[in-house]
């Protein structure tokens, strides 16, 4: 049977219960997504993550846990920077007078909400970044 579209649905084979999607359409994967397509989180699964792709669902509404991760992103990033470098050189494994920085991401409304533009399958907006030397 064809479809008109809506949705970015082409096709849908009722016989084998398959539905073809217009890849163009699709969203890209993130962080927030790849638990629940691994079936490894408590609060979504694989299915609802490929209604969310799909665009037949439109995702979490905005909750404060949400409000609270972008309260306390820069908080965290602050402190990492300015008291946190030689555990940061720990777990990296780097030398603890190594020149480690902790950077903020580019605005969110200024990369059109995805740091990963280029990538046609991963997407997303990052925390921060932590830089080692000139890298």
């Amino acid at each position: 049977m064809a479809f008109d579209g809506r949705c970015g649905i082409v096709e849908i084979d009722d016989d084998s219960k398959v539905v073809e999607f217009d890849v163009y359409r699709l969203k890209k994967i993130s962080g927030t997504k790849l638990a629940p397509i691994l079936d490894a989180s408590p609060y979504s699964s694989p299915f609802k993550v490929a209604c969310e792709l799909a665009g037949l669902y439109p995702g979490d509404k905005a909750n404060k846990y949400i409000d609270a991760g972008n309260i306390l992103e820069p908080v965290i990033r602050d402190h990492l920077s300015k008291s946190r470098r030689p555990a940061l050189a720990d777990a990296l494994g780097l030398p603890c007078d190594a020149p480690i920085s902790v950077e903020e991401p580019a605005e969110k409304e200024k990369c059109g909400y995805d740091h990963f533009h280029n990538e046609k399958l991963f997407g997303g907006l990052v925390d921060g970044y932590i830089k080692v030397g000139n890298l």
